[in-house]
């Protein structure tokens, strides 16, 4: 059984770059694995900036979904590079603590640096987790927040009608899987067909 993953909980990374999973969301994990054998389990960066833990099986199909996109598709390619070279298998203790590899955490924002212990927000995002630096999450949820209606008008358009948007307006477009669909990346210029100039 798959676990259902709500809400936002303050954590802790501890000094051995753990963190301990919130009580609401060890119970949703542990009535879905009652009497089952450990999943296997997948951390990544999002583009947001986060950390997604993965079941296995869900991260497998996260991946195909880009890679179907074909080896001839730049953008594909370096999407698939990055997912891959940030992915690694992570397993939960018997406390229900993770433990996070310190690069992946770097580039997520929530590295403890000197302090002893680095406040995190783990968000349940359905079947899977995402973890946050406190004030990156404070930042993106202002911004979910403010374009809330926008982008449930968005979500409930059909993706035919509605333009993606551009990444200096509102926010991007935003497919099923957390990518945009049809804006730009990062770093995107001259990997799509320029329009040729007007006479």
């Amino acid at each position: 059984m798959t676990p259902h993953f709500n809400g936002e909980h303050p954590a802790s990374l501890d000094p051995e770059s753990r963190i301990l999973l919130p009580a609401p969301l060890r119970r949703a994990r542990e009535d879905a694995a009652e009497g089952a054998a450990p999943v296997p389990l997948v951390a990544n960066l999002e583009p947001e900036g986060c950390l997604c833990v993965r079941r296995r099986d869900c991260w497998e199909r996260h991946l195909a979904d880009v890679r179907g996109l074909g080896p001839r598709d730049a953008r594909a390619r370096r999407l698939s590079m990055l997912m891959g070279a940030t992915a690694v298998e992570v397993h939960y203790d018997r406390q229900h603590r993770l433990r996070f590899p310190e690069r992946l955490l770097r580039r997520a924002g929530i590295a403890r640096g000197d302090e002893e212990e680095r406040s995190v927000v783990v968000v349940g995002h359905f079947e899977d987790l995402r973890f946050w630096d406190r004030e990156r999450w404070a930042s993106f949820s202002a911004e979910a927040q403010r374009c809330y209606a926008e982008d449930l008008e968005y979500a409930q358009a059909s993706p035919a009608s509605v333009p993606p948007r551009s990444p200096s307006g509102e926010s991007p477009a935003v497919g099923s899987d957390g990518f945009s669909p049809g804006g730009a990346l990062p770093g995107d210029a001259g990997l799509r067909p320029q329009a040729p100039p007007s006479a």
